[in-house]
């Protein structure tokens, strides 16, 4: 059978994400270690504010709750990293902006080659993967340090790169191509401190990927791969057609949304120690996972809290939804989809629901007794709202529509605390909501 464009597949996964009612989502050489201002990345430690070049202003009565506004140079087309009270925005013009979550000051900025098209941060270091989607196109990793500094780079000559996660001195980063498939691929361990490659192994085009202390799980077009942090492959399971950013580990169980045989969507618990299935929770539509504090919970048609050793359910809510970004504060789950519920995490309880006047809307965070929603007015017109609701009773308090479309809004507390929500538009400009 041929294999899959990776085009074909995004366009079936977006279909699957619109249906199972969520809001839409956008998106070997060792290197030497180089040090001061590189050719590829220019950091710019000046914290002058810049001439506003976008006219893009919130178009609703509720502005006010915009707490800055930063014009960029480019389109942030990826979800912002954060790292001490730090948002770094990645745009499509090839820049990374640091700006302060508190104010929107940009503290430094930094020029590649290429269209930023992912950034990750983690403990002191920046990661930024540059390059296009068009075919044979070579993306590379850059390594910045939390003051712009680039520290290595990584560009094996393999087309497009992911970066799979961090765990102490070690970097994952997955390679992919537009043919998508379950082998053929590469998995490369990087030094943190150098860039260079400690060991590297096989895997498939990955969908994402998950680092914990114990393993490395890559996702792939019908396998799943688990390998150790010294390069023994632990295990891979063929026959797993993953629903992306649905893969958590919760104690020894891997937990994923897998495309069942009959097209519907179920949740499988796999043993970390060798990929056997432990259970499968099959019986209604289950689109999302959701892991906090050691307790597992899926969402779809209902939600329900799970055993993570037997799936054995402790409770079933009456109430479904998306819960890919579910905040859990004070006892309270919060799923979204064409309806907020506010699920109590004892007993599954809903304590209350509320059906605001958009299509689809997605919980990001509870900040301050304001529960913010990411939403979408139409389906045809997507992520450009932002929308507040009351935690204690889920009255609608205020939305800010923006001209563009905004990606996934992440909290930015000076401390990893509680605040402000930065997100970045189409149209070149970042928000700080309050």
């Amino acid at each position: 059978m041929d294999r899959p464009t990776r085009r074909r597949v995004l366009r079936v996964g977006a279909l699957a994400a619109a249906t199972a009612g969520c809001v839409a989502r956008r998106g070997t050489t060792p290197t030497e270690e180089s040090t001061g201002t590189p050719p590829g990345a220019t950091p710019d430690t000046s914290t002058e504010t810049p001439t506003e070049t976008s006219s893009e202003t919130p178009t609703d009565h509720a502005s006010e709750h915009v707490a800055w506004r930063r014009p960029v140079d480019g389109a942030v087309d990826v979800v912002p990293a954060v790292q001490g009270g730090t948002a770094f925005v990645g745009t499509d013009e090839g820049t990374l902006h640091a700006l302060s979550g508190g104010d929107g000051t940009e503290r430094w900025s930094a020029g590649f080659d290429a269209p930023t098209r992912s950034v990750t941060a983690v403990d002191g270091l920046v990661l930024v993967v540059v390059g296009t989607h068009e075919l044979g196109n070579d993306h590379e990793v850059f390594a910045l340090a939390p003051d712009g500094t680039e520290r290595w780079r990584f560009a094996p000559g393999e087309w497009w790169l992911t970066v799979v996660g961090v765990h102490g001195e070690t970097v994952y980063v997955a390679t992919g191509d537009d043919a998508i498939g379950s082998e053929g691929e590469t998995l490369y361990a990087l030094d943190r401190a150098s860039g260079e490659v400690r060991w590297s192994a096989e895997v498939g085009d990955p969908g994402g990927g998950l680092v914990t202390d114990r393993a490395v799980y890559v996702p792939t077009y019908d396998r799943l791969y688990a390998y150790d942090h010294d390069d023994t492959r632990r295990w891979d399971r063929e026959g797993i057609d993953y629903g992306y950013r649905t893969l958590v580990v919760v104690g020894d169980t891997v937990a994923l949304v897998i495309r069942t045989d009959d097209g519907q969507r179920a949740a499988v618990g796999l043993a970390t120690a060798d990929g056997s299935e432990r259970w499968r929770l099959d019986d209604w539509f289950v689109t999302s996972l959701r892991a906090v504090d050691g307790d597992l919970y899926a969402g779809g048609e209902h939600v329900a809290a799970l055993n993570p050793a037997t799936g054995e359910r402790r409770w079933e809510s009456s109430a479904g939804g998306s819960i890919y970004d579910a905040p859990v504060v004070d006892g309270t789950l919060y799923s979204g989809g064409q309806s907020i519920a506010a699920v109590a995490t004892g007993d599954g309880t809903v304590r209350w629901t509320a059906e605001p006047d958009v299509y689809l809307v997605d919980p990001v965070a509870v900040l301050d007794g304001t529960v913010y929603a990411h939403g979408s007015a139409t389906e045809d017109d997507r992520n450009r709202h932002l929308l507040g609701f009351g935690a204690d009773g889920g009255s609608h308090r205020w939305t800010v529509a923006t001209e563009q479309p905004l990606e996934d809004p992440v909290v930015v507390g000076e401390s990893g605390g509680d605040g402000p929500l930065v997100a970045g538009s189409g149209g070149g400009v970042v928000y700080g909501f309050e």
